[in-house]
């Protein structure tokens, strides 16, 4: 798949008003342009399964799971054909995470309701040597930008990047949809800008 037709499937994979990555065709294209060596996808925070969706018809080779602590969510996102999981998305990582290849890419977005699993997600996949982690919904300090509080680099993302030194974290240029944090090993990429400096 190429990068136009990744663009043009983040509004046929809509749900209703439900669109992949919030619509955000900026960071389709960003994810695209870092996509090259991954060994597998996971999503945490399946909801309707519009990212689900998306994610495993743009990278159809790939091994694509997503998990969701809803059973409701994780049976929806199967009768799309989704590979969906029922769980705790930590506990299910932790017990997965060093079967997904040697450069798995993460998809965080289970941060809704009372419990943030953000930062035991984030303690299971420190455990790589080589791993790529998106965190939607993330404070990322720009005035305006949507966000889940707590997710900032005071955060859990603050502890992972303390513990992984070797890894830096990295904000979408220009993007105004919703904040995202990429956690990666160092990377020179035009879409993306190292936070911090």
């Amino acid at each position: 798949m190429n990068e136009e037709m990744a663009i043009v499937l983040v509004d046929e994979c809509a749900d209703g008003s439900h669109y992949p990555l919030i619509r955000d065709k900026l960071l389709a294209r960003a994810l695209f342009s870092i996509s090259e060596g991954w060994s597998s996808i996971t999503e945490t925070g399946t909801y309707v399964g519009a990212t689900s969706l998306w994610f495993s018809r743009v990278w159809v080779n790939l091994p694509f799971c997503t998990v969701d602590i809803h059973e409701d969510w994780v049976r929806y996102a199967t009768a799309k054909g989704v590979n969906a999981m029922h769980g705790d998305s930590a506990v299910v990582l932790d017990g997965m995470v060093d079967g997904l290849g040697v450069r798995p890419f993460f998809f965080l977005d289970a941060h809704w309701g009372e419990f943030w699993p953000l930062a035991d997600e984030l303690k299971a996949i420190s455990r790589l040597a080589d791993s790529v982690v998106l965190v939607h919904d993330f404070d990322d300090g720009k005035e305006g930008t949507l966000y889940d509080p707590g997710n900032n680099m005071a955060g859990p993302v603050g502890g992972f990047l303390a513990a992984r030194q070797d890894i830096k974290a990295y904000r979408l240029k220009g993007n105004s949809v919703i904040g995202v944090c990429l956690l990666s090993l160092p990377i020179q990429n035009s879409y993306w800008e190292a936070i911090g400096g």
